[in-house]
């Protein structure tokens, strides 16, 4: 089967560029992406069934009704979606200008018409079945089950249907391993490197040739150029490239270089890590966003005089960052009071009222559907209906209500609100850790929220952390044990009648449903705050302005709330360590942690400081001109309390002491030395063992070079040294077993299990022979 969402990358090979406009001129621009989808398919079909069909066809009245009655055939017949998804595609087919088919389809169910369109497609096109495979595409499955795409159309059409069976079986074996969320981001990132394979090699023998041991660190050293020159001009983001090229760098020798399909690199492939100054800027899409708010954007907006000590402009960023943090606290907390009154007053309702008897809408109903009592009734039992016109029949053809409100639904909006105060509590929920909570096990039992000897906590998943390390408990407090208690039970009716639907959705803790006729929705990670959120954040509260509010709505995350919330701990302890914790991390990681704290934060105290030293320079050198205020940054009325505490002063001691130190230094006469130290690392001492490797087994005749000469005895010194103390200490005899550190001890291991190849160093040790 084929699947839409996948055919976007192919190529239009096979539809008339003129064709191509006619369908996108048919649909709004707002339906440019159904336009796409529908001229994506049309080639396939044409290429499926060899079938020319030009704009010029469209003249031809009877031609132009057999192709297209093929091609609505086609949908219902080849493609892999709901019979609504087909009907939406089949529609657009029915409104193009050249179409007279008068075909009667369902969204619900295959037609007649429908079913005659599939019958004549099968009977009048012959379809190539291995241009079918090309369309089908290619996936592969991860180790939770799930399945990803990969996609090989590029090198399809460039190499052998071998060499690519090849390397997607050689991807089949990489996917077990992962999950599926990971896999899907190795497999775009391994994209960067498949997308260029055929430029560098135009056909299979081309691409063995410039991916042979000796050719290899070239090739991907120009497949690296190309895709940086592709980001540069695309304006994306430096910084994000490198980091997904050092990714597509190690999948690339899990998939490639491991199942032997190129030659083994002899040196290591071009990873390079991307680093910046702070004024560099890596991205113009990074430029355009918004400057207001201090822990969800990009900059630090909170005015903080020069004249201020570090640690009261310390103290005013915190507390900008703990107003936006509040601001969004304040509207979820006031979203989530109103949804929880909403209910207890449906439950009273549903007490007082009557319930509506399950007959067809022809029959008078003895029961007034303008009264909120009956309509509450009558939800709780029928519960959620997945039918055209169930809102009618429950509130009556001329009662217009709130039911959101009226019957207290779930809706993602609520949802939202309640994983925002909950991450609040819990700054080490992530979105991901979210999106695996389950309630119930597979056995049906409780899991996700339990009593364990005495506390209450959460459980769920982070995958990132690995099988053994993924599952992570929550200690719950007394609020966050209520919050989840409460959204349990407005989700109550919804949960119990998934399970008797035997729907696998009532053991995720986080369902929704928008509507009474709408099919419940579970969390997805990558969610933004809906509309009806987004609104609410707009609005100006007690701890931010309008335009502050508008900013935060605008970026608020999941992620970016949490990220906020262990920048407070930060800001309230001072400690990374404590920040860690918080996070859920298992240990301080600094790397980790510069993620969460927001670069601005230290780019703004770095230039701080800039600026302080710049001033109290300008201050020293003009303290007795009349131009001083004029020449720094600060107030006359500040500039005492400036100096006091950012005034220069003396030179430190050390500094004085070291400058007379260095011109003794320089003035002393060069003398001999008779000891020598050596810096040992790992690469050195594999430099030293290829050394005396090819001086010991160079013929007789063969010169070395003056490099080598220098350098052999210290190698063979060294070396002779570290092997001699790890016999000793491997048969307990004293001697020099005592000098080798650990360390040094290690890295002679690594250095001797990973030798260097002779061949890349051997022109600078041996005189080559004219």
């Amino acid at each position: 089967m084929i699947k839409p969402q996948f055919l976007q990358n192919h190529p239009l090979d096979h539809l008339e560029p003129a064709l191509n406009d006619l369908l996108r001129s048919t649909n709004a621009p707002s339906q440019k992406d159904r336009a796409s989808k529908l001229a994506a398919l049309l080639n396939a079909f044409l290429h499926m069934t060899s079938t020319k069909f030009k704009f010029i066809s469209t003249n031809d009245a009877k031609f132009t009704e057999h192709v297209l009655t093929g091609f609505v055939g086609f949908i219902y017949t080849e493609i892999d979606g709901s019979v609504t998804n087909k009907y939406q595609l089949a529609r657009l087919v029915m409104r193009l200008p050249c179409c007279n088919l008068s075909f009667k389809i369902s969204n619900l169910k295959l037609s007649d018409d429908a079913q005659l369109a599939v019958d004549y497609y099968k009977k009048n096109f012959n379809v190539d079945e291995q241009v079918r495979r090309f369309y089908e595409g290619w996936f592969v499955e991860a180790k939770d089950g799930k399945t990803a795409f990969f996609d090989l159309t590029s090198i399809y059409l460039t190499y052998d249907e071998m060499h690519i069976s090849q390397i997607h079986e050689s991807v089949k074996s990489f996917a077990v391993k992962e999950a599926c969320n990971s896999l899907k981001a190795c497999l775009k990132s391994l994209g960067l490197i498949i997308k260029k394979l055929p430029v560098i090699a135009c056909d299979s023998h081309t691409f063995h040739d410039v991916m042979s041991s000796k050719k290899i660190n070239k090739t991907i050293s120009c497949i690296y150029s190309l895709c940086l020159n592709d980001a540069v001009q695309s304006e994306h983001c430096l910084k994000t490239f490198h980091v997904n090229w050092q990714s597509a760098i190690t999948v690339f020798k899990e998939v490639f270089v491991k199942k032997g399909i190129v030659g083994k690199p002899r040196i290591e492939l071009l990873a390079p890590e991307f680093k910046t100054s702070g004024k560099q800027v890596t991205s113009k899409t990074k430029e355009r966003k918004g400057k207001d708010g201090n822990a969800f954007n990009n900059k630090l907006i909170t005015p903080i005089p020069l004249s201020y000590s570090d640690t009261k402009a310390k103290e005013l960023i915190f507390e900008s960052i703990k107003a936006d943090i509040n601001h969004v606290t304040f509207h979820c907390r006031k979203i989530w009071d109103e949804t929880m009154k909403n209910h207890e007053d449906f439950k009273t309702l549903a007490e007082q009222g009557q319930v509506r008897p399950l007959v067809k809408q022809s029959f008078k109903n003895p029961l007034d559907m303008t009264r909120d009592e009956n309509v509450c009734a009558t939800f709780r039992q029928c519960g959620f209906r997945y039918q055209d016109r169930y809102n009618q029949w429950l509130l009556g053809a001329k009662n217009v209500k709130n039911l959101t409100t009226l019957l207290a639904l779930p809706t993602i909006t609520v949802m939202q609100a309640f994983c925002y105060l909950l991450i609040e509590i819990h700054p080490s929920i992530t979105p991901s850790w979210l999106a695996k909570w389950d309630l119930y096990d597979d056995k049906g039992d409780f899991h996700g929220f339990k009593e364990v000897k005495g506390v209450w906590i959460a459980l769920s998943k982070k995958e990132r952390k690995g099988k053994e390390n993924a599952q992570q408990e929550v200690m719950l407090t007394v609020e966050s044990k209520k919050l989840i208690e409460e959204y349990l039970e407005l989700t109550q009716q919804l949960r119990t009648q998934l399970q008797q639907e035997s729907n696998d959705g009532f053991r995720k803790m986080l369902i929704s449903a928008e509507t009474i006729a709408s099919k419940a929705q579970t969390y997805t990670a990558n969610s933004r705050p809906t509309k009806e959120l987004g609104k609410k954040l707009a609005e100006p509260s007690k701890h931010k302005a309008e335009t502050e509010a508008v900013s935060i709505a605008k970026h608020l995350t999941h992620s970016r709330m949490r990220s906020a919330v262990g920048v407070r701990v930060y800001l309230e302890t001072g400690s990374v360590h404590a920040m860690a914790e918080a996070l859920g991390h298992e240990k301080y990681v600094p790397s980790l942690i510069s993620h969460y704290l927001p670069k601005p934060l230290w780019d703004y105290f770095t230039n701080r400081w800039i600026r302080q030293f710049q001033n109290a320079i300008v201050y020293e050198a003009m303290k007795d001109s009349r131009y001083l205020h004029k020449a720094i940054d600060i107030h006359p009325d500040e500039l005492n309390s400036f100096l006091e505490k950012h005034g220069l002063g003396e030179l430190p001691e050390h500094i004085r002491t070291g400058k007379k130190k260095a011109k003794d230094i320089a003035n002393d006469e060069v003398c001999q030395f008779d000891e020598a130290i050596f810096l040992v690392s790992t690469s050195l001492l594999q430099l030293f063992m290829a050394l005396v490797t090819i001086v010991d087994n160079a013929p007789s005749e063969t010169k070395t070079t003056q490099f080598a000469k220098n350098w052999y005895e210290a190698a063979k010194f060294v070396l002779s040294h570290i092997s001699v103390a790890l016999k000793n200490r491997e048969v307990n005899s004293p001697g020099n077993a005592e000098m080798i550190s650990n360390d040094i001890a290690e890295m002679y291991r690594v250095a001797a299990n990973n030798p260097l190849n002779n061949e890349l160093i051997e022109g600078a040790i041996l005189c080559q022979s004219v």
